[in-house]
């Protein structure tokens, strides 16, 4: 049917057009823009996803140029520590020539002058984008910074928060000059041993109390103090009451009558009331060893081995193993005139006892042992199978006392000494076990036996850069150092001394390196990191061009139509609008 009104055929037609019309912008857009979603609107999820990566890979890109920087810093640094490396290099050199005979040390001076100036050039030039972690100035508030932290990640966590990662340069001991140093020096101390509870009215000694401090001084062999009625006899006015002060004395009377303890051991109380051993030399080199030993008897007690000194032969005794020259031995001996000597071949010796105990009683085990030294060598004591002793390739010592506090778990304890020395020999004498009622123990611990120790530490200057650092030993910094009117001896220590700031600048240079390694490392890092999230967000939004176009082509034909269609349908509503001229 015709209308006069409406041209259905037409409206038909306009539809079809502004339907091919409003596809083809959306695919010419596509083309245009590259994307197949540039906004919200085009696919929510995926242009959320695609801003967030884009976001993170601007703020990888801000990093990876942080580590650009970072990186130039290190490079100036390790180049200027390089330099520096040479000159002191060189400068020991020169110290090493002012120690030959009949050299002219005053010319020498001149060049030592002359690399000092170098060096402190080099360190003061050494600054990148306003940063010299060379020449520093540590009582500067705002630019010293002991430790420099600079990004080195950036990662987002299950909650979708911001976490930074940080890498550190620790710039306080990689600077050769602080030129805010207080170059205060701290002395060398000495190695000390201080009771953990203080002494605190009378100690009684009036009964068969005994206390017995063995002291290892600078790693040689143990040396007795001993406290009971006897060495304190004509000291203290009270034996029953005992006063610190009273031990102390009768301490250092002790130390002073022994050889070995005199000129390096001293007692005494410190202002909390807390005996102390310390030694009157100072310096790293210094330690000590305390055992205390406290017993309720001052005499030896009943000994519960049989032949405890082998003056019977191996009576009571087993010996088993390993016996290419272990046995009784005559010609050595602690007292007495026998003693065991254990020498292998191609396995150990053990020689053991069993002896009645009372379950859960204390006692004191004690031998002595001697050995010339030498290598393979080892020592064993157990105590119903637990150690109490062990000892490897120990060095030469003559015969040692050693004592322990052990508890016996039975009423039948086996005590074995298991040994093996294939040069030499281990010799044996004097064993004891006896039981150990527990005596004062005047503030060193609780049981029966405490060891404690102690080592001195070397003096130390605080503050300073590695080469304006004042030395303990010389009493000069390498800065400053000059050999004008020194002698032999103290020139020998300044060579020690620039020795020491070469290996302080070699280390700080490896701690460079390392840093750079880990910022290239970083780097490349982030740039593949980079180019993955860029990979990420063309999957997500890119459009696929190819396709897009194949699509603008067929939209431009059936746009085409949809324009011919309208036009037949206009030109039929003409036919019947003629009818009526």
């Amino acid at each position: 049917m015709a209308s006069l009104l409406t041209n259905v055929a037409a409206l038909a037609a306009l539809t079809t057009l502004k339907g091919v019309n409003t596809r083809l912008d959306a695919v010419s857009h596509r083309v245009s823009t590259g994307r197949r979603v540039s906004s919200a609107a085009d696919n929510a999820a995926y242009w959320a996803i695609a801003t967030a990566v884009r976001t993170d890979n601007s703020s990888l890109s801000a990093l990876k140029d942080t580590l650009g920087l970072g990186a130039s810093a290190v490079d100036v640094a390790y180049n200027g520590l390089s330099a520096v490396l040479g000159d002191l290099q060189s400068l020991r050199a020169k110290l090493q020539t002012a120690l030959a005979p009949g050299i002219d040390r005053a010319k020498i001076q001149v060049e030592i002058a002359a690399l000092q100036e170098r060096m402190k050039a080099t360190a003061s030039a050494s600054n990148a984008s306003g940063q010299n972690w060379l020449s520093v100035d540590s009582t500067d508030p705002l630019g010293y910074r002991p430790v420099r932290d600079y990004a080195s990640g950036f990662s987002r966590n299950a909650a979708g928060g911001i976490e930074m990662t940080y890498a550190s340069i620790p710039v306080a001991d990689i600077a050769l000059y602080n030129a805010g140093a207080t170059r205060t020096t701290a002395p060398a101390t000495p190695a000390r041993v201080t009771a953990d509870s203080a002494l605190t009215g009378g100690v009684d000694f009036g009964g068969p109390q005994d206390v017995r401090f063995t002291v290892s001084l600078d790693g040689s062999p143990g040396r007795d103090l001993v406290l009971n009625g006897t060495t304190l006899a004509a000291i203290a006015a009270n034996l029953a009451g005992v006063t610190a002060q009273e031990l102390v004395r009768a301490l250092n009377v002790q130390i002073a009558a022994d050889p070995a303890l005199a000129s390096g051991l001293r007692a005494g109380l410190d202002g909390q009331g807390l005996l102390y051993f310390e030694t009157t030399a100072t310096g790293a080199a210094r330690s000590l060893v305390i055992d205390r030993t406290s017993s309720g008897t001052t005499v030896a007690g009943v000994n519960l081995l049989a032949n405890s000194g082998f003056e019977s032969g191996l009576t009571d005794w087993s010996l088993t193993g390993d016996l290419s020259y272990s046995g009784v031995r005559t010609d050595r001996a602690h007292t007495g005139s026998n003693s065991i000597a254990f020498g292998t071949v191609n396995g150990t010796s053990r020689l053991a006892q069993a002896i009645a105990t009372v379950p859960g009683q204390s006692y004191q085990l004690e031998f002595w042992l001697q050995t010339p030294g030498g290598v393979p060598s080892n020592f064993l004591a157990t105590w119903d199978g637990t150690p109490v002793l062990a000892l490897a390739d120990t060095p030469s010592q003559p015969f040692t006392r050693y004592a322990f506090t052990v508890t016996a778990s039975g009423s039948s304890t086996t005590l074995a000494f298991e040994a093996r020395h294939v040069p030499s020999y281990w010799f044996l004498d004097d064993v004891a076990v006896t039981a150990t009622p527990t005596g004062p123990p005047l503030g060193f611990g609780s049981a029966g036996i405490t060891r404690a120790s102690g080592h001195g530490s070397a003096a130390t200057t605080a503050n300073g850069g590695i080469l304006d650092a004042v030395d303990a030993r010389t009493g000069t910094a390498i800065a400053s150092l000059t050999i004008t009117g020194l002698g032999d001896p103290a020139i020998a220590a300044l060579v020690d001394q620039v020795d020491g700031a070469i290996a302080r600048v070699t280390d700080a240079g490896t701690r460079l390196g390392a840093s750079k390694t880990l910022i290239a490392g970083q780097t490349t890092f982030l740039d593949t990191l980079i180019k993955t999230n860029a990979r990420t967000i063309g999957i997500l939004v890119d459009a696929d061009i190819e396709l897009e176009t194949t699509r603008v082509k067929a939209l431009q034909t059936q746009q085409q139509l949809a324009l011919q269609a309208l036009s037949i349908a206009n030109a039929s509503n003409s036919t019947v609008l003629s009818l009526f001229r």
